[in-house]
């Protein structure tokens, strides 16, 4: 019998600290053995402002999974992927051409991993450096050709590709590790939210015809534009729930923690609502979460008409993250009027799917899916999971589709 392959991945939000942990098997179902939460502390706006609060959230998430996982396996977690989000993502494209000066000018895999290698050079700045990396489109000899398959085993004698890398502060990751290191664990990779809610909640169909995932999170508020199957563009807003509960504080003076109740109540059928004894007038409440969640929601907006995303979003709109069964649902829906706006939760069944498409990773868990049904929050961390298993199984030889960093699963 085959080794197993154990994943192992952590979600630093900024309310909630997620750890997962997952085992891979070879008929490409991944299994869900072991899942863990700590109150989130040391986060702010998806950035680590305290380091030692952070650690100690995360020693408390990966003890609780691993509790977990131990009536199961006899597993403790070494490596993990770990979440990026926040202000300092950015994105760029580049393009990468080389001479072809193979045999019969024929197309090896040899070349493109030449590519990837200059791409993630190329996104390598004094300050930054790629979290992610993916192929858009590649040229051979001034001829388009959309895909990876299209390209490998064609012939060609200069081959151009056109990138995309998503970029993380250097000074943030060196902070994650930090932080990761002082909880006894190692970062073997890393993976941009939104990235991750693609793989967790998307269809491989939907990955291909044009897909939005927008993350409403916490602290932050972000975006992958999905399409090939692959990502075609990103954003973030450092703008999440909690800018909301915040205003509610100051607005109505109340404590933090009762405006989160207040929010979390409020609903346009009634004129008042009450949280524990006392009243708040609905109006108030509404013209106060109007006007911070319109602001993030009319930048999201502008973002993806800029970009010219609109008219290719031809699956629709997924909404993820605690922020997604919210009150943001209806501002998105008023504001993307000709489009279908969705809140999926990561759909984990309790038994491994049926042998079919090998290439596409099943998640499955006989102890948690139900609750993962019920927690658009999970996406993430689920997602992260599937993210590495997906290029372990499919692309042994080569970094492909936006995973760089690529580790050595147990």
């Amino acid at each position: 019998m085959a080794k197993e392959k154990i994943i192992s991945a952590i979600d630093l939000g900024t309310q909630t600290v997620r750890a997962a942990i997952g085992r891979l098997g070879e008929s490409g179902s991944l299994e869900v053995i072991g899942y863990g939460t700590a109150s989130s502390q040391g986060i702010v706006k998806s950035r680590i402002e305290d380091p030692a609060k952070a650690a100690e959230a995360v020693k408390q998430a990966v003890l609780a999974a691993e509790n977990d996982v131990k009536s199961r396996v006899d597993y403790t977690i070494k490596g993990v992927i770990v979440t990026v989000g926040g202000s300092g993502i950015s994105s760029d494209i580049e393009t990468i051409t080389v001479d072809n000066n193979a045999k019969d000018s024929v197309i090896t895999e040899k070349l493109l991993a030449e590519i990837d290698e200059r791409f993630e050079k190329r996104f390598t700045h004094k300050d930054k450096s790629p979290v992610h990396v993916y192929i858009k489109d590649y040229y051979i000899d001034s001829v388009r050709k959309r895909s990876t398959e299209d390209v490998l085993g064609s012939q060609g004698e200069k081959v151009s590709a056109l990138g995309l890398g998503i970029l993380e502060e250097k000074k943030e990751l060196d902070k994650i590790a930090g932080v990761l290191n002082a909880s006894g664990q190692t970062v073997e990779c890393y993976c941009f939210d939104a990235v991750a809610d693609g793989w967790a909640v998307l269809t491989q169909d939907q990955r291909q015809k044009g897909s939005l995932v927008i993350n409403a999170g916490a602290g932050s508020t972000s975006f992958a534009f999905w399409k090939d199957g692959i990502v075609h563009e990103t954003g973030n807003f450092p703008v999440g729930g909690d800018h909301v509960t915040n205003d509610l504080a100051l607005g109505l003076g109340i404590p933090f923690n009762l405006a989160e109740d207040v929010k979390q109540n409020f609903s346009k059928d009634a004129s008042e609502i009450r949280v524990c004894g006392k009243l708040y007038k609905n109006r108030s409440v509404e013209t106060i979460i109007q006007s911070r969640t319109e602001e993030t929601v009319k930048f999201i907006s502008d973002m993806i008409k800029e970009k010219g995303l609109l008219t290719q979003i031809q699956s629709g709109i997924f909404l993820t993250g605690n922020a997604a069964r919210s009150t943001f649902n209806n501002y998105v829906r008023r504001e993307f009027t000709s489009v279908e706006i969705k809140t999926p939760c990561p759909i984990v069944p309790t038994e491994p799917a049926e042998e079919g498409d090998a290439k596409e990773i099943k998640l499955f868990s006989p102890h948690y899916g139900n609750k993962f049904q019920t927690d658009p929050g999970t996406s993430t961390v689920l997602g992260m999971l599937v993210y590495t298993a997906q290029e372990e199984t499919n692309s042994p030889k080569r970094k492909s589709n936006g995973f760089f960093n690529l580790f050595s699963l147990l």
